[in-house]
């Protein structure tokens, strides 16, 4: 009989099957004493089988169903051990499993692949994709102008947080409607309108810096600050800061921010990445999930195998058993007959052990 030494499960079903060989060993021996011996002796004592006799099958049936309900016992004891080993997981759950996976991860591969299609139509232009990374910078000109715009608010013996508070919400509409007015100018398709409203804002930043210039110079020019020489207080040099600032943001914000339709797109592109990220972790997950489910039905099948194996060479022993035991039957009853006569069934081959109508319990299968 083989032997298992591969895995502890394995060796479990080693204990079985040699436990199971000396359960058939001793139910033959018996069968043999208890059956197979008398009932010669009795049909020999009646001079049957008669010596024309061409069939024995007729005088074995009580000793075949024995070995068959001894080879039923065998295939009870190895499921229930196959049931014990793989519990509610069984070959045919595992294929179900394994193929729902397979569905899932095919779903979720026409899913993602769907989802690039989808992105690939949305037509973005490439130079205003990265304007996340430019925000700081414009940040830091919003910054500078607040600052610069408070300046023109301050006076000594003032109270100070009034012009913090006017300063930087001047400064910051200044950064703001720059913004706008370029995003709304570049979007204008007409060249000579557009050249037009370019030429208009910059008149109008331009005037309102004279203005912020020429209160910041009355401010400083009556108060401590008036030995200030007049080429730092004088309002063309505020409005020419002033004016830097703005243009440099406006710059800004014309070659790397987009418009409105244009962050509708670019956030729209960004929900799909998050979705193709999303279901490619999905998709990882399952495959990892049918690797699993593979190696547990490799597991399974391995265990099914081993046992189906042992099962298959449990009925090999108990069919020698059973040829064994006919054998006996034919010299007992040739020997212990009183007319001498060795039947014609006798030198013939006995059938075969027939398998249940239900093949057991179909471990092979």
């Amino acid at each position: 009989m083989k032997t298992f030494q591969s895995t502890p499960r394995l060796i479990y079903v080693d204990d079985l099957v040699h436990q199971l060989n000396l359960e058939i060993t001793k139910t033959h021996q018996q069968i043999i004493q208890s059956s197979v011996l008398l009932e010669a002796r009795s049909f020999a004592d009646k001079n049957l089988p008669a010596p024309g006799e061409s069939t024995l099958d007729w005088y074995l049936t009580s000793i075949m169903g024995q070995y068959k309900s001894l080879r039923s016992e065998v295939s009870i004891k190895l499921k229930g051990t196959l049931q014990r080993f793989l519990g509610t997981v069984g070959v045919t759950p595992l294929d179900e499993k394994i193929n729902a996976t397979k569905e899932a991860i095919v779903k979720e591969g026409d899913k993602i692949k769907n989802l690039e299609t989808d992105k690939d139509r949305i037509q973005i232009n490439s130079r205003y994709t990265g304007y996340k990374k430019h925000k700081w910078l414009l940040v830091l000109f919003a910054l500078a102008e607040c600052l610069l715009t408070i300046s023109c608010f301050l006076k000594i013996g003032d109270i100070v947080i009034v012009a913090l508070i006017v300063g930087v919400v001047i400064g910051l509409a200044q950064i703001y409607a720059a913004k706008t007015a370029v995003l709304f100018i570049r979007e204008v398709e007409n060249p000579r309108l557009r050249k037009r409203y370019c030429i208009i804002a910059l008149t109008a930043f331009t005037l309102f810096s004279l203005v912020l210039g020429t209160m910041r110079y009355y401010f400083a020019h009556n108060g401590v600050a008036s030995d200030i020489p007049f080429i730092i207080l004088n309002p063309f040099s505020f409005a020419a800061i002033n004016m830097l600032l703005v243009v440099a943001s406006a710059l800004l914000v014309f070659f790397f921010f987009p418009t409105k339709a244009e962050l509708e797109q670019i956030s729209h592109v960004e929900a799909i990445e998050d979705d193709i990220k999303k279901s490619i972790k999905q998709k990882n997950l399952l495959v990892q999930q049918h690797d699993n489910l593979i190696n547990e039905k490799v597991k399974a099948v391995k265990i099914h195998g081993e046992v189906a194996h042992c099962e298959k060479e449990l009925f090999e022993k108990i069919d020698a058993f059973y040829d064994e035991a006919v054998g006996k039957f034919k010299h007992e009853n040739v020997t212990k007959r009183t007319d001498g006569a060795f039947p014609e069934c006798f030198k013939h081959p006995h059938g075969i052990l027939p398998v249940a109508s239900d093949k057991e319990f179909n471990l092979l299968n």
